[in-house]
């Protein structure tokens, strides 16, 4: 099982009272630049923190490094290839 490539970030989930939510986000630049492809796109997975950073992070961002396989189905599975790993916090 491949390790997670975490992206510097912050992130949080902002609820409003009418039950509404956005999420703010500052991501470091440079980290998506290091992982875009060709046509300049990065491929991130949006994940909940088990718990709040200090600075009030309530989610984390890493690198999608899903390839499909030929020789399977058309449909990613959800399965989460890096269940049971913990996360850097």
């Amino acid at each position: 099982m491949p390790d997670r490539n975490w992206i510097a970030s912050w992130i949080k989930k902002v609820t409003f009272s009418n039950g509404g939510s956005v999420y703010n986000i500052r991501v470091k630049v440079s980290e998506l630049e290091k992982i875009a492809n060709e046509e300049g796109w990065a491929t991130v997975t949006l994940t909940e923190r088990k718990t709040p950073s200090e600075s009030g992070s309530t989610h984390a961002l890493y690198e999608d490094t899903y390839k499909k396989d030929e020789n399977t189905s058309s449909q990613q599975t959800n399965e989460d290839p890096y269940a049971g790993q913990e996360t850097p916090w």
